[in-house]
C-alpha cells in the first residue's frame, strides 16, 4: 500500500488526530476484532462477532454478512472512526474449504471500508504472525501467548489475531510518519 498505511482516501493523516486502531480477524462465523490506543500501543478493547444463525437456513450467508457489517460498523463508531486493519485473505482452498465465505465477508469489510473512504491496511497473515512472534509461522498457541505478554490479558485466538492486526497496521503507520520527517 506504500506510506500512508490505514490513512483516509486522498491524502494522509495530517491534519487529523488519529486515535484508535481497529484490526479485524475475519470469519463468516467468529470475527474478531480489537481496538488499539494510537499513541500508546495499549489494548482499549476487544471482542469477537459470532453469527448465530443456522447455516442450513435459507439465506444464512446474506443474514450472517449483514450482521459482521452491522457489528463492524458498531465497533468503529464506538472506537472513536479508528484507522482499520484487515488480515489480507490468505490462498483460498476452494469452496469445500469454507473460501468463498472468506472472500464474502472481506468483501463486506472493503464495501463499508469505501463507504467511508478508508484505505484499509491488509497485512498478511505471515506479516502479522511475524510481527507479533517474530516467526511468519507462528501457532494459535504462539499468537495467544504474545498477545498476554504484550498486553498483560488472555485472549481468544480470533481477539489475539486481530489485537496483532492493529497492532502491525499502528506500526506501520508510525513508520510511515517517521519516513516522512
Amino acid at each position: 500500500m506504500g506510506v500512508g498505511y490505514g490513512a483516509r482516501r486522498g491524502g494522509s493523516n495530517q491534519g487529523r488526530r488519529i486515535m484508535n486502531v481497529l484490526g479485524l480477524d475475519l470469519s463468516l462465523r467468529s470475527t474478531g476484532w480489537a481496538v488499539l490506543d494510537y499513541d500508546t500501543g495499549a489494548l482499549v478493547d476487544h471482542g469477537v462477532i459470532v453469527t448465530k444463525a443456522d447455516p442450513e437456513r435459507p439465506n444464512f450467508h446474506g443474514r450472517a454478512l449483514v450482521y459482521i457489517r452491522q457489528e463492524i460498523s458498531g465497533q468503529w463508531i464506538r472506537a472513536g472512526n479508528p484507522d482499520i486493519g484487515i488480515e489480507r485473505m490468505p490462498p483460498i482452498g476452494g469452496p469445500r474449504r469454507g473460501g468463498h465465505h472468506l472472500v464474502m465477508v472481506h468483501g463486506v469489510v472493503q464495501a463499508f471500508c469505501e463507504t467511508w473512504c478508508i484505505d484499509p491496511a491488509l497485512p498478511t497473515v505471515s506479516e502479522v504472525k511475524k510481527h507479533a512472534t517474530g516467526s511468519g509461522n507462528a501457532t494459535k498457541a504462539q499468537m495467544i501467548q504474545a498477545a498476554s505478554d504484550r498486553w498483560g490479558v488472555v485472549l481468544g485466538p480470533d481477539e489475539a489475531d486481530a489485537a496483532w492486526v492493529a497492532s502491525w497496521t499502528r506500526r506501520q503507520m508510525l513508520d510511515a510518519i517517521e519516513a516522512q520527517t
